[in-house]
C-alpha cells in the first residue's frame, strides 16, 4: 500500500520484527506527529504562492519585511494584493518605464504610462492616463497631489525622469478630468468645460 507524504512512518521502512518492537511504533508515532506538524507548517508558510488568500494583517507585514515604498496601508485589499504580487519584478526592474507602468498599474489598475516620446511632451517626462470608473475613485484620485503621485512611483521610475501631467478617463475612454504638473495648478476638463483649480 502507497501512503501519501503525510501518513509516512518510519515503521513502513523497516522489517517487520523490528517494526513490532514497541519502543519503535512509539517512536515511529511520535516522529509522524512531528512530521505532520513539520508539513503544516510548510503549507502554511507558502505565502507569495497564497497572496490571493492571505489576511490584510499578513500583507502589510510582506511590505514591511519587503520594503514596499510605495505600499500605503490606506489602499483597499485588492489593491494591496496586486503592489504585493507585482513588488519582487519591480524591484527587480527598478529605474525602467516597464517598472514604473507595472507600478502604477498595480496601485490603479487600467493606468497607462506615456513617456515624452509617445505624447509630443518635454523630454525626461512622462504622463498617466488614470482609469477612473466610479465616483470614489475619482474623489480619492483626485485628492492627491502631483507630487504624491510621483512619490508613490518613485521607487520605479528613473530619477531622471518626472511626472509631467495626468488624464482621468473612465473605462470607456472618455477623459472626465486633466491635470498637469505645473507651477500655475491643473486643469479640470469635464466634457468640454475647463476650470481652474
Amino acid at each position: 500500500m502507497i501512503k501519501g507524504l503525510k501518513d509516512a512512518q518510519i515503521t513502513d521502512g523497516l522489517p517487520r520484527v523490528l517494526a513490532e518492537q514497541p519502543w519503535v511504533r512509539a517512536l515511529s508515532l511520535a516522529m509522524l506527529e512531528l512530521h505532520r506538524k513539520t508539513m503544516d507548517y510548510i503549507d502554511a508558510s507558502q505565502v507569495y504562492t497564497a497572496i490571493d488568500t492571505v489576511a490584510e494583517e499578513v500583507l502589510d507585514a510582506l511590505a514591511v519585511n519587503w520594503k514596499i515604498d510605495w505600499y500605503d496601508t490606506g489602499y483597499d485589499i485588492e489593491q494591496k494584493r496586486r503592489i504585493v504580487k507585482t513588488a519582487l519584478n519591480i524591484r527587480r526592474t527598478m529605474g525602467t518605464a516597464g517598472a514604473a507602468r507595472t507600478q502604477a498599474d498595480a496601485i490603479y489598475p487600467g493606468t497607462k504610462l506615456e513617456e515624452w516620446f509617445e505624447y509630443g511632451g518635454t523630454h525626461g517626462k512622462f504622463r498617466l492616463r488614470v482609469n477612473i470608473t466610479t465616483v470614489e475613485e475619482r474623489q480619492k484620485f483626485a485628492a492627491m497631489t502631483i507630487e504624491e503621485i510621483e512619490r508613490r512611483l518613485a521607487a520605479a521610475k528613473r530619477f531622471s525622469a518626472h511626472l509631467e501631467e495626468v488624464e482621468y478617463y473612465d473605462a470607456g475612454g472618455t477623459a472626465t478630468a486633466y491635470g498637469i504638473a505645473a507651477m500655475a495648478g491643473a486643469a479640470v476638463v469635464d466634457f468640454g468645460s475647463a476650470s481652474k483649480f
